[in-house]
């Protein structure tokens, strides 16, 4: 059985919406009859389509599901998926490692690499150590965007796979990411602002709804300043969908590349058009703490804007808290 940890983000989630993420498109009848037969199971324990998932469970799906999901409702077959190379697949894993125990392993994420797979995405995190490391049982406790970059924490095991879910989900684990925004932001402040899905199948983004949408907040400071674009510290106190991304632009400083939260304006002509958006660090609760370098576009638009990087060893980066309350 192939086992996802559930994360804080995909907390409340259908079960049956959750294994079309997993295992793409299907009729509700064949997750139906998984569910029966025991094919997808909730923490060992057969479950309903309609069960909202929580943080911390475990969704085990035979593989039989995962490859013949689509078949079985009448979908011709689709070419097979190309063979990862054990060794292309390892040496990339060791060349992204920060750093490594014998209950996790801290990655650098690309920008441009998913975390996971589906339907159109072959190459991903999730597959890579799959095949490189077939002998161990590296699990995913948290995910960052494709085209976010950084800090990446993959459990060994399934027992540490438990305690880490479990410490993304209660913030025992803190995060802090670096991003260009386009505009000038106050010196510190708090983001509070709820947040819900919005938009149909591969068009959903997330909006900033305090009635309906569920709480999301974010600590951020600004480091610097240079004509239209500033560097800013996040640290969010919460793990929604895109949450950094949203409130950003919900306070008309979108995060410069990203055209789908922010349109043409956060696009700006000489910087690099990808993503500025980068998982910095992770603090574990023991204290351990992990930074990952930034990529290249991002620090060649620092340079170019003339802006000043912080310096990880004397700014606290975890466990500040903003000065001021942005609605």
């Amino acid at each position: 059985m192939k086992e996802f940890s559930v994360t804080e983000a995909e907390a409340g989630v259908r079960l049956d919406r959750f294994l079309r993420r997993v295992a793409g498109p299907m009729g509700q009848g064949v997750i139906e009859k998984a569910l029966r037969s025991g094919q997808v199971r909730i923490d060992g324990q057969k479950a309903k389509s309609g069960h909202r998932l929580v943080a911390d469970q475990v969704v085990s799906v035979a593989p039989y599901f995962l490859s013949f999901a689509e078949r079985q409702e009448g979908v011709p077959a689709q070419p097979k998926k190309p063979v990862m190379n054990s060794e292309n697949a390892a040496k990339q894993i060791e060349q992204m490692t920060l750093k490594q125990t014998s209950e996790w392993r801290a990655l650098n994420k690309p920008s441009g690499l998913a975390v996971q797979g589906g339907t159109q995405t072959h190459k991903h995190v999730d597959g890579l150590l799959n095949a490189g490391f077939p002998s161990r049982e590296y699990k995913l406790v948290h995910r960052i965007d494709k085209d976010t970059s950084g800090v990446l924490l993959v459990a060994d095991g399934h027992h540490a796979a438990r305690n880490l879910t479990a410490a993304f989900r209660n913030h025992s684990i803190q995060k802090f990411y670096l991003a260009l925004v386009v505009g000038r932001l106050p010196a510190s402040g708090v983001i509070s602002a709820g947040l819900r899905k919005s938009g149909g199948k591969g068009l959903e983004k997330m909006i900033v709804d305090d009635s309906e949408g569920q709480q999301a907040i974010t600590d951020f400071i600004c480091f610097d300043s240079a004509g239209v674009v500033s560097l800013v510290g996040f640290s969010p106190r919460t793990g929604r969908t895109h949450q950094l991304r949203a409130h950003a632009a919900h306070l008309g400083t979108p995060i410069l590349g990203d055209g789908k939260y922010g349109g043409a304006a956060a696009h700006i002509g000489g910087f690099d058009k990808k993503l500025h958006l980068h998982a910095w660090g992770l603090k574990l609760p023991e204290g351990v703490e992990i930074f990952a370098p930034l990529p290249v576009h991002l620090s060649s638009s620092v340079q170019m804007a003339g802006l000043r990087l912080p310096a990880a060893t004397n700014f606290p980066c975890f466990g500040f808290a903003g000065q001021d309350r942005v609605i």
